[in-house]
């Protein structure tokens, strides 16, 4: 009886308390990662400082129950050193997380959590399961040593021990997963754009935070390509218009690399007259001179002179086929868009530029 006594004792003090305890230890360094993750997908301040004091919290628990584990451990106790002094070294790791998105380097952040903060964590992960494992081991030595009236009881105890490891595992395998792949996937597209494949998108659509930064980051992806795509057309127009000898060869320089460059298959330049005051037909590219139209228009006259008359830029889209009325230097035929805009020097008009195109014009061209 006191054989059975004392094995029960050492199943209570070792095996229950000591498993008890690393489940909660490995669950709540699950929760503290998580809310690691969270720092870095934190839209505000406030949401950065709330995942902060989680962790915080989290922190003391893990070190009150290393404490318990130290004090009932039946094993090499230098196992539950090691624990420790890996938890603790975790945190400059997350302390360097935590300073990087203080500072709004959400790479940085996003590098390190991935990088050497996944690392360590599976280092915690191995160290933990270890220790779950011993504690298993050492339950079934007890049970071994214990009577046969308390099989059942000690089966059982088994069991729902082994089940909780196991539901911390998927859980843990689940959770790790779910964050990695997307954080993996937001990497590898970086990456593809800092080498200078700037059509590279996530296409991650996730309904939780990394889906969202997902979308971001496509967004700011595009509206990269279109600043590049911006500056690079502006510097071949630029470099093409310097080697101009004259006005004509310059505005039929500027309309010939203009027009493709907004999806346009027409496109004129109308130059003022100064003699007249009306805008007449100067440089033209895909456009063919027919009878009976219109060369030269006068500030207010159709859609050229309305431009002038307004000084702003007019877009049409859709132009019915009866919508006469407004007529456009290139005609009366029927693109599906016509986008004419002046060119202003000191308060003057001195051209208009009219671009027709059987496409939408978007708001990059």
């Amino acid at each position: 009886m006191q054989n059975l006594a004392d094995y029960e004792r050492k199943l209570y003090q070792h095996p229950f308390t000591v498993s008890t305890a690393m489940l909660r230890i490995d669950g709540n360094i699950v929760r503290m990662n998580h809310s690691m993750k969270n720092i870095v997908l934190a839209k505000s301040e406030a949401d950065i400082e709330s995942a902060i004091a989680i962790v915080a919290d989290l922190e003391v628990e893990v070190f009150n129950d290393l404490d318990l584990v130290d004090e009932s451990f039946l094993g090499d106790k230098e196992k539950v050193k090691e624990l420790r002094r890996l938890f603790r070294n975790w945190k400059p790791i997350r302390d360097n997380i935590i300073d990087h998105m203080r500072l709004h380097e959400n790479v940085e952040a996003l590098k390190t959590t991935t990088g050497k903060g996944a690392t360590y964590i599976r280092h915690l992960n191995e160290q933990v399961g270890a220790l779950i494992l011993f504690s298993i081991n050492k339950a079934e030595e007890f049970h071994q040593q214990a009577t046969s009236g308390q099989q059942e009881a000690l089966s059982a105890s088994y069991l729902l021990l082994l089940l909780g490891v196991l539901a911390s595992f998927f859980l843990a395998l689940w959770n790790t997963r779910s964050i990695v792949r997307p954080i993996n996937m937001l990497i590898t597209a970086a990456n593809k754009i800092a080498d200078g494949d700037l059509s590279s998108r996530v296409d991650f659509h996730g309904k939780d935070e990394l889906g969202h930064l997902s979308k971001i980051f496509d967004r700011m992806a595009a509206q990269t390509e279109e600043l590049v795509w911006i500056m690079s057309s502006s510097s071949d127009l630029t470099t093409h218009m310097q080697q101009a000898e004259n006005l004509k060869n310059l505005a039929q320089v500027l309309i010939s690399k203009l027009t493709p460059l907004m999806d346009g298959g027409h496109g004129v330049i109308y130059l003022i007259n100064e003699d007249n005051g009306r805008y007449e037909l100067f440089a033209s590219y895909g456009y063919e001179h027919r009878k009976n139209l219109n060369n030269s228009f006068a500030p207010g006259e159709r859609l050229v002179g309305q431009c002038v008359f307004e000084k702003q830029p007019i877009c049409l889209d859709n132009v019915p086929d009866d919508y006469i009325r407004i007529g456009s230097g290139l005609g009366e035929s029927k693109p599906l868009s016509i986008y004419a805009f002046p060119v202003i020097l000191r308060g003057e008009v001195l051209c208009v530029i009219e671009i027709a195109s059987f496409n939408r014009f978007t708001e990059l061209s």
